[in-house]
């Protein structure tokens, strides 16, 4: 199994190998193997708003936009995320269509783990369960903390923001006063409710 892929799977499943060598562990080996391995190129879409979701995306590789879709083409970025990250849990214990589109903006690497597999893990390991609750609260509570931006903060305030916490995010070197946007400008003002 490659490091990125390893690093994936590890870091969604870290309280099944606490303390335990990821490359090493018979757990995590037989998950990996029930897990897909899906590569798209950039701007490929992997799932649109209303499809049937019957598991969890891991990115081992890239960036994928996260969006809500509008009729006239300009899709409402909600995030951005790149390798460690997960989108679709909700769905996984809710039988909903999806509200969001995902759509790689990178040439992107995504392991998909099947629901059922993942509903075996939560049921038999409660630290799992909790993990899983964890990173499900944190992206509620950034979708409150966007909405709140977009929605009580004038344009300056919200751009001036944005850049504040991107440069705390990729600050190498302290006497810099560059920031690296971590995507286009246009994709940016879509997450910043601005006319791009």
């Amino acid at each position: 199994m490659d490091s990125a892929r390893l690093n994936a799977i590890s870091s969604f499943f870290s309280p099944l190998v606490k303390g335990r060598n990821p490359s090493k562990d018979p757990l995590l080996a037989g998950i990996s193997k029930k897990i897909d391995h899906l590569r798209f190129e950039r701007n490929a879409i992997i799932f649109n708003k209303g499809d049937t979701l019957d598991g969890i995306f891991l990115i081992a590789a890239g960036q994928v936009k996260l969006a809500i879709p509008s009729c006239s083409g300009h899709d409402r970025v909600l995030d951005i995320i790149g390798p460690g990250s997960s989108f679709g849990e909700a769905n996984v214990f809710i039988n909903k269509p999806s509200p969001i589109c995902a759509q790689s903006i990178t040439s992107s690497e995504v392991l998909f783990a099947p629901k059922q597999e993942v509903l075996e893990i939560a049921q038999a390991y409660p630290d799992f369960t909790l993990h899983l609750l964890g990173r499900m609260s944190g992206c509620v509570m950034g979708l409150i903390d966007n909405l709140e931006v977009c929605c009580t903060r004038p344009v300056r305030q919200r751009v001036a923001c944005y850049l504040i916490e991107n440069a705390e995010q990729s600050r190498h070197d302290p006497q810099a006063l560059e920031v690296n946007l971590p995507t286009s400008k246009q994709i940016i003002a879509s997450m910043l409710h601005l006319t791009p």
